[in-house]
């Protein structure tokens, strides 16, 4: 129901929304429908299952968007520590939160990652998760949502790390 994706900070259709810029890195799971995700001045075709990793101050918006939802994860790579996390070894780690954006217009975008029904399902649980910890503020809600943003990177590490593209592999 509306009422629970708009709780769950899921905009499924996502509404117009003009370019814009962080100062922070973004983590973006399309959830539904598709749509062209425009970044500086490249347009990239996205749909249900695609992830991608936007790390810098670069202009961006989406545009054709066809029941387009998404859910956007807002981090500072460098508040969180995530360097000392360990995840450098994990094989899809560095492909996809830091090879991928920075080799994007390289490879047309080629090299992002789509998960299948199975794997989106659990990211969404796990978004799920972690926005009712933020929402609900019980005690150590900080920690566990840090810790559940932990666990989805680690897991889509593990699904870029096993991906057959050509693209994704040669990252």
């Amino acid at each position: 129901p509306r009422e629970v994706r708009e709780k769950l900070g899921i905009d499924e259709p996502q509404p117009p929304f003009p370019r814009h810029r962080h100062q922070f890195a973004e983590l973006v799971v399309i959830t539904e429908g598709s749509g062209l995700h425009v970044i500086r001045q490249e347009e990239y075709p996205v749909s249900v299952g695609d992830v991608f990793v936007i790390l810098d101050t670069a202009p961006h918006e989406y545009k054709n968007r066809n029941r387009l939802g998404l859910v956007n994860v807002l981090y500072d790579p460098v508040a969180l520590g995530m360097r000392q996390w360990g995840m450098h070894s994990l094989p899809g780690y560095r492909a996809l939160f830091e090879l991928e954006p920075r080799n994007r217009q390289r490879h047309k975008f080629a090299s992002r990652l789509r998960l299948n029904t199975k794997d989106l399902t659990s990211i969404r649980d796990m978004l799920d998760q972690m926005e009712d910890e933020l929402d609900c503020r019980r005690p150590g809600f900080q920690l566990l949502a840090k810790s559940l943003f932990a666990q989805m990177v680690i897991y889509l590490s593990r699904c870029y790390g096993t991906s057959r593209v050509t693209e994704s592999r040669s990252l």
